[in-house]
């Protein structure tokens, strides 16, 4: 017999690699989701990565930061990006890096 440690905290990451919404779509959720474990609580900050966006803050999307928490038996958080239209025809697709650090038990 096995007796599993469900007091494990978990690790921590985004819930997909790759999210797309269309510039008309006016807000996004992320989450991040915790595997492996969900005792305890975890914090994690999130936050925009202005370095390897090419969008643009203020003009493309609402930067975004914060820090989630989950609390024990809670295996994810959100948080919302807001996406702007600004009505500029035949652009490319532009994307927005977000980072996960700080994870905290």
């Amino acid at each position: 017999m096995t007796i599993l440690d469900d007091d494990a905290f978990g690790t921590v990451s985004f819930s997909t690699s790759n999210y797309a919404v269309a510039e008309n779509g006016g807000q996004i959720t992320i989450t991040a989701i915790r595997t492996g474990g969900n005792g305890g609580t975890v914090t994690v900050d999130v936050y925009t990565d202005l370095a390897f966006s090419t969008a643009v803050s203020g003009v493309d999307y609402l930067s975004a930061s914060g820090t989630l928490s989950m609390a024990p038996g809670v295996a994810s958080a959100s948080i919302p990006v807001t996406i702007l239209d600004n009505n500029t025809a035949s652009q490319p697709n532009k994307t927005v890096v977000l980072r996960l650090q700080n994870v905290s038990a």
